[in-house]
């Protein structure tokens, strides 16, 4: 009898010993499983920050790309507006340019006409005619132009333009940002 106790006691020691084993093994199987979950918790909390700074990253590249897109369309209207003024004065400064403003040109310019050729448009040839045989020179011909002449000496070595397209254009050039200023600072105001 004395073996079966012994026999006893090391099953009951090998019941505890599992036990322990598999107590241990649980705690341990639920510390991991807490684990992962507070590293699977960090993960997602960390994903969720990573999708919101690219998401705030992507509104800032969109709010950026519709800005530039909204200065270039109010840039764009800008330079179609100064285009249209630009049109709209060369187009009523050419009505009003024949007669006195050209013989004003010519008689400013009477020695540069002398034995030379001057060209007009076709509407201001008569005109320009007259006046270039009163001052020694020729009428050349007609030229594309919206007013204005050019003056040619004859060996065609000297071309002088006093086209109303030429003479605008350097005046614009030299004040179309005060012309912007003046338009969108007086758009901004009222």
């Amino acid at each position: 009898m004395a073996l079966d106790k012994v026999i006893q006691a090391i099953l009951d020691d090998g019941k505890k010993e599992v036990e322990r084993i598999l107590s241990e093994g649980k705690d341990e199987r639920n510390q991991a499983i807490r684990e992962a979950r507070v590293e699977a918790e960090n993960i997602k909390l960390e994903k969720i920050q990573e999708a919101e700074r690219y998401t705030a990253r992507m509104r800032n590249q969109e709010i950026a790309r519709a800005e530039i897109d909204s200065k270039k369309l109010v840039l764009k209207a800008q330079k179609d507006a100064l285009d249209n003024i630009y049109e709209m004065v060369l187009g009523e400064l050419g009505e009003k340019w024949s007669g006195k403003l050209i013989e004003n040109t010519l008689a400013q310019n009477s020695s540069e006409v002398r034995d030379a050729q001057v060209y007009s448009n076709e509407r201001d040839r008569l005109t320009v005619e007259k006046l270039a045989r009163s001052y020694g020179g020729t009428y050349g011909g007609t030229i594309d132009c919206a007013g204005g002449v050019i003056i040619e000496n004859n060996d065609r070595t000297v071309r002088i333009d006093y086209m109303l397209e030429t003479v605008l254009k350097d005046i614009w050039d030299e004040s179309v940002m005060d012309i912007a200023s003046i338009l969108w600072e007086v758009r901004k105001d009222g």
